[in-house]
Parts: structure tokens; C-alpha cells; sequence
């Protein structure tokens, strides 16, 4: 310890003193803790120079700033050679288009001349087709210029005029002969085309098809063995024989089906019938209700006519006034005409009586109506007015009783209190009632204890 500053062995060492004896600190390094919880550290040695440490500073500034141009000189030529790469990219992506433009123009060319080459193989073959017929061609024209020619040579040979009967009977016996002749000829002819054609077909078939697969059997046959050619045929007959039960199974299930399907036709068809019988009996239904319903609107409108009259009645049956009550039976039998005429003659014996209440009759009866249903009010008032007044008496004895009974209680209790506070003295409590006609506090009532 040198005065207040205490030389510690580290910095937690320093900072744990100065905190628990509040003295100044110093390590071994030459870090400081002050007492008030404040450090500075570092250690600073003065046999270095500042001017070294600016010079050291501005050869890194200048270096720094030499490295700053050298990266901006990288980093263009990086943007050249990312944009050479960019250019190199595109050039091959045109490439690979123009390549494979060239491939699928490749195809199409493949394409194009295998189907000139199917084309030119169907041409030679047509035009084959189109020589024979051709030559077919040119041997009828030889028959038709032949035939022109003995048509010539006949038109100047004489007339049939200048014939004798032997040959005139032979012409009309040659003439229908030549005719169905020619007319055979022109058929073999015709045939004889179809014939060829059909014969060119099956060359063609025969060498396209019936060839190649005569050598595929020829293959296979020579290729199999000699024994297993039983066993083959063996398997082939009893598919077969399957193939045949199983078609005979569908035959029969079809046979079913189709029976089914006849069941269900004529089913089809009675339910059918008897839709219709249903639509036509709901038809006549829909008739009658339509009916009904027009019926229906009759009466509804007949209804509404009649009870507009009967309330028209009725408001001058009210007119009227109250009516005995032999009236409905007096007039009972009596026609229109006469219940008319009595009627009229009522109404003028009524305006004699016009200054007449025509109302006092019900006006007396409600009235007597009204008086004995206050009379049965006022019984019954009177009734719960005794009955309450019964009430009141006993709830008045009952509370005299209680009082009393509570009195009589603390007197007790008074009398048991006071000689136990005044020894030897004996203390009673007096309920005093109210004299009649005395002052006294109107709040009270007249039995309450004084």
C-alpha cells in the first residue's frame, strides 16, 4: 500500500479491494480502479514515438488507397469478363437454337422424302395400273376401229332390198344372235377387267402379306421341334374345345338376356298402358275438381251475398230495439207478404211514437243487469270487509299478548339486575297505560308501554 493507491496482482483483484475498502487501485499491467468505481487502463509506453505511429498510418492510408484502385481495376475487368461470358452464353444458346432447328428441318426432310418415296413406289404402281389399262384401251380402240371399218364395208355392200328371202330370214335370225353377242363380249370384256384388277390386288396382297407370313411360318416350323408339334396341337384343340363351351355359355346367357329383355319389353309396355289409364283418369280428376272448384266459388260467392243480407238484417232487427220474446214464434208461419204489410203498418204506428225512447226497454234491462252485479259486488265487499276486520282483532290480541309476554320477560330480568347492582334493594318495572283524553304523543298507540 503506498498512501490510499494499493498495488493488486490483476484487474478482478483490483476492482474486488477497491470496492470493499474504498482505496484506489493499480495492477501490475498498469490498469487503474479508482474507489469511486471508475478504470483506466492501458499501458503507455513513452519510448515509442507518435510521429512513428502517424507515419505507420499514412503508408496504411496510402497502401489502403493503392488496394481500393487495384480492386476497382479487378472489378472492371470482372464486369468485362462477366459480360464476355454473358455474350459467349448468348452465342451458344443461338446455336443450340439454330442446331436444333436444323435437326427437326433434318426430320421434316427424312419425313418428306420417305413419304416421296411411298408416294413414287404407289405412282409406279399406278401408272402400271394405267399402262395395262392403257393397252386395254388400245385393243377396244382396235375393235372399235375394226368394227367401224365392217360398218363401213357393210354401208357399201347393196341394200337389204336387193336380198333374196333365204337371206333376208338369215339376217332377222343373225341380228338378235349378233346382239347378245356383243352384248356378251362387252360383259366378259368388263369381267375380264375385274378379274385383272382383282388379280393385281392379290399379287399385291400376296406379295406384301401372304409372302412374308408363309416365311415367318416357314421359320417357325422349321424352328420347332418335331415332338412338341403334338403337344401344340393337343393345347390348340383344347383351346378350342374351351373356346367352343364358352360360346355356347355365352349363347345360352345371351339367349337369357334376350328373354329377359322380351319379359321386361312387354312389362315396359303394360306399364305404359297403365300410365296412360292413370293419366287419363287423372285428367277426368283434374276436371272434376276444376268443376268442384268453380261449384265451390258459386257457393263461396252465394255465401258472401247471403250474409251481407243477414247482417243488413240484423242492423235493422237492432233498429228495432229489443223484441218480446214470443215474437219469432207469433210471426213464424206467416209469409213475405204478410210479415210486408205488417211491417208497414208497424212503421206508422212508430211514427207516432217517434219522440219515444225506442231504447228504454234494453236500457231498463241492462241497467237492472248492472244494479245486481253491484249488489253481488257490494255483498262480496261487505264480506271481505268482516273478514278483515277479524283480521285486525286478532293481529291486535296477538301483539297485546307478545308485548305482555315480552314485559313480563325483561321485568324478570330487571328485577334480577337491579339487586344484583344494589344489594339488598328491590326494583320493578310498571307498564302505564294512556288515560282517555289525556295529551300525549299522537305516534303512539293507544295500548303502548310507557
Amino acid at each position: 500500500v503506498f498512501g490510499r493507491t494499493v498495488i493488486c496482482r490483476d484487474l478482478e483483484t483490483a476492482t474486488r479491494v477497491a470496492r470493499s475498502n474504498s482505496l484506489d487501485c493499480i495492477t501490475l499491467d498498469g490498469d487503474q480502479v479508482a474507489k469511486k468505481g471508475g478504470m483506466t487502463g492501458g499501458f503507455y509506453d513513452s519510448r515509442r514515438s507518435r510521429l512513428k505511429f502517424v507515419k505507420v498510418i499514412r503508408d496504411n492510408k496510402a497502401e489502403i488507397e493503392k488496394k481500393t484502385a487495384h480492386l476497382e481495376n479487378v472489378g472492371k475487368k470482372l464486369k468485362d469478363i462477366d459480360k464476355k461470358i454473358t455474350d459467349l452464353i448468348t452465342k451458344h444458346q443461338q446455336m443450340d437454337a439454330e442446331r436444333d432447328h436444323a435437326k427437326s428441318e433434318l426430320e421434316q426432310f427424312k419425313a418428306d422424302i420417305a413419304s416421296a418415296t411411298k408416294q413414287k413406289g404407289s405412282l409406279e404402281k399406278a401408272l402400271a395400273k394405267k399402262e395395262k389399262s392403257l393397252a386395254n384401251i388400245r385393243n377396244q380402240i382396235e375393235q372399235i376401229q375394226s368394227g367401224i371399218a365392217m360398218k363401213n364395208d357393210e354401208m357399201g355392200t347393196e341394200l337389204i332390198d336387193q336380198l333374196t328371202l333365204e337371206e333376208r330370214d338369215l339376217l332377222s335370225r343373225l341380228n338378235p344372235e349378233i346382239t347378245r353377242l356383243k352384248e356378251k363380249f362387252l360383259s366378259c370384256k368388263n369381267s375380264r377387267i375385274e378379274i385383272e384388277t382383282r388379280k393385281e390386288e392379290l399379287e399385291n396382297n400376296l406379295s406384301t402379306n401372304l409372302m412374308r407370313r408363309q416365311k415367318e411360318l416357314e421359320a417357325i416350323i422349321s424352328s420347332a421341334d418335331s415332338k412338341t408339334l403334338p403337344v401344340e396341337v393337343e393345347a390348340k384343340e383344347q383351346e378350342l374345345k374351351e373356346s367352343k363351351r364358352t360360346l355356347d355359355e355365352a349363347t345360352t346367357v345371351l339367349k337369357a338376356n334376350v328373354d329377359a329383355i322380351n319379359a321386361h319389353t312387354r312389362q315396359m309396355e303394360q306399364l305404359k298402358k297403365q300410365r296412360d289409364d292413370l293419366k287419363a283418369l287423372e285428367a277426368n280428376l283434374e276436371q272434376t275438381v276444376q268443376d268442384g272448384a268453380k261449384d265451390l266459388e258459386q257457393l263461396m260467392s252465394s255465401r258472401s251475398t247471403y250474409l251481407v243480407k243477414q247482417d243488413e238484417c240484423m242492423k235493422k232487427i237492432r233498429d228495432l230495439g229489443s223484441l218480446p220474446a214470443d215474437a219469432f214464434e207469433t210471426y213464424k208461419r206467416k209469409n213475405k207478404k204478410q210479415l210486408q204489410k205488417l211491417l208497414y203498418d208497424c212503421n206508422e204506428q212508430l211514427k207516432q211514437f217517434s219522440h219515444v225512447n225506442q231504447k228504454a226497454l234494453d236500457q231498463y234491462v241492462n241497467f237492472t243487469e248492472q244494479r245486481e252485479q253491484l249488489q253481488r259486488r257490494r255483498a262480496e265487499l261487505d264480506a271481505g270487509d268482516e273478514k278483515i276486520r277479524e283480521l285486525i282483532s286478532v293481529l291486535d290480541q296477538r301483539k297485546d299478548e307478545s308485548i305482555e309476554r315480552t314485559f313480563k320477560g325483561v321485568a324478570r330480568h330487571f328485577r334480577e339486575v337491579f339487586s344484583e347492582l344494589v344489594q339488598g334493594g328491590h326494583g320493578y318495572l310498571v307498564m302505564m297505560k294512556k288515560k282517555d283524553g289525556d295529551a300525549g304523543d299522537d305516534d303512539m298507540d293507544e295500548d303502548a308501554p310507557r
